[in-house]
């Protein structure tokens, strides 16, 4: 039987998945409100679940993923295309990090 910190660490790649998607469709979507609190909220979760199983590096990660959520419009839209690319920094290295927690 998986403990509890196992179980996480199964579902954290599930839930960067998921967390990735809604950053890319709110980015794709105009940074709509409804799209852009979405992406945030998941996004706040996956890091406070990873503050509280103690893991560090990939909290960091996610908060960071967190804080540019929530960005306001107009500083997003001057922004999109260094924005874009600084998801696609994070993601992949919260994509490796999860895929390693869970081997």
């Amino acid at each position: 039987m998986e403990s509890p910190e196992d179980d996480f660490r199964s579902r954290l790649v599930r839930a960067v998945a998921v967390l990735e998607d809604a950053t890319w469709t709110a980015l794709d979507e105009g940074w709509l409100e409804p799209q852009r609190r979405r992406a945030h909220g998941i996004a706040v979760a996956v890091a406070e679940a990873c503050r509280d199983a103690g893991l560090d590096e990939t909290w960091a990660l996610a908060r960071a993923i967190a804080s540019l959520l929530a960005l306001p419009l107009d500083e997003v839209l001057s922004l999109e295309e260094a924005l874009r690319e600084k998801f696609g920094e994070l993601f992949a290295l919260l994509r490796e990090k999860a895929r390693a927690l869970s081997a």
